[in-house]
């Protein structure tokens, strides 16, 4: 089936682009011509109704979002063109082209939604064939109504032996919410608000990210350099990131990281010989490629950097380190007052007046 899918996707970009595509990657470039075509391409890009987001499910798996009344207002042959983009970009990744994509389709209209008429869902079908990654799951979000309850059996019924991975959601938006994230998505960091305007922070930094890796991508291939790029737009769930701020303490990888500094602290921290703490170190840095995971810096363009240096790798190691134990001696010197005023409660021996609840009222009159 995948190799089928390929084929399929490299006939239908030969068919909407150039031959060129058969010898190089697909880019942005190719989609901002300066044609008009490519002017209406970037401004439904620029919309925000699509968007690959730069975070993952707890699977490991890409998410991309869509907003169905903004996306509806393009042609459907532009729109396909950002998906085929967004998914291509998605396949480049190992860990998505393992774990597969999810798609969640939001609908915000209270008048109901208009669904494509029958001459788009001609053209709609071979294009879905074209997809360059399997979709796991397709989440429809939408107001609970006759006309969607039917559109939803249109679609389960089209859908043939992939209705297992259609799950659609009637309920009012928060309730979808809570039930999008029983599903590992976190649809806190969605980009779009509740009244279903799009947000595009998001967007304009994957757009900056896309140009730097395409850049390079292009140096490389000027200079017959056969080596992977160096910049990644979304770590990995296994990858180490480094960051300023708290922001990826939460990331899977680092949450990994953390749990190999504490097995490994109290050995490299009673080791007076610099190479037993080298040694630690060593097998801290094993422990995270046996889980397929890369040590990443953030970089100001937009983009992850993948440390290859060794000597770098250590050093960031070694830091890491030093933190954890800085980190563990603040623990350790915490004070902690357990003083109480319980003793000088009614020494003028008077009583308390119980109010309507049967507690005393309290005697703190702050100003």
């Amino acid at each position: 089936k995948a190799a089928v899918r390929f084929v399929k996707f490299i006939v239908f970009m030969v068919d909407q682009y150039d031959t060129e595509l058969l010898e190089r990657p697909l880019r942005l470039s190719d989609l901002h011509t300066k044609s008009q075509r490519g002017k209406e391409i970037m401004d439904c890009f620029k919309s925000g109704h699509i968007q690959l987001l730069p975070f993952r499910d707890r699977s490991g798996r890409r998410i991309i979002t869509s907003l169905l009344q903004l996306a509806l207002k393009f042609e459907v042959d532009l729109r396909f063109k950002l998906y085929q983009y967004l998914m291509y970009v998605a396949s480049c990744d190992e860990e998505t082209q393992r774990n597969g994509l999810v798609f969640v389709l939001w609908g915000f209209c209270e008048d109901g939604v208009p669904f494509p008429d029958r001459e788009e869902n001609i053209k709609i079908a071979p294009m879905v064939e074209a997809l360059p990654i399997r979709i796991s799951s397709l989440h429809f979000c939408f107001k609970d109504s006759p006309a969607i309850r039917m559109a939803r059996a249109m679609i389960i019924l089209m859908a043939g032996e992939n209705k297992k991975r259609i799950i659609t959601h009637l309920e009012d938006q928060w309730e979808q919410r809570y039930r999008l994230m029983g599903y590992g998505i976190p649809v806190d960091l969605f980009p779009f608000t509740e009244t279903g305007n799009a947000k595009t922070k998001n967007l304009f930094l994957f757009l900056k990210a896309r140009k730097a890796i395409e850049q390079m991508e292009d140096q490389k291939r000027r200079n017959n350099d056969r080596t992977p790029v160096e910049l990644i737009e979304c770590p990995c769930m296994t990858d180490v990131v480094y960051k300023v701020g708290t922001s990826s303490t939460s990331h899977p990888g680092n949450v990994m990281f953390r749990d190999l500094l504490e097995e490994n602290f109290v050995e490299y921290n009673t080791t007076l010989v610099h190479s037993g703490k080298q040694t630690v170190i060593t097998r801290i840095i094993d422990g995270v490629k046996e889980r397929n995971g890369r040590f990443l810096e953030w970089d100001s363009r937009g983009v992850w950097i993948v440390i290859i240096d060794p000597v770098q790798i250590r050093a960031k190691v070694a830091n890491s380190l030093l933190y954890y134990k800085r980190m563990i001696s603040a623990k350790q010197n915490m004070q902690s007052s357990k003083s109480s005023t319980f003793i000088f409660e009614r020494q003028d021996g008077r009583k308390r007046k119980r109010g309507d609840d049967g507690e005393e009222p309290s005697t703190c009159h702050c100003k």
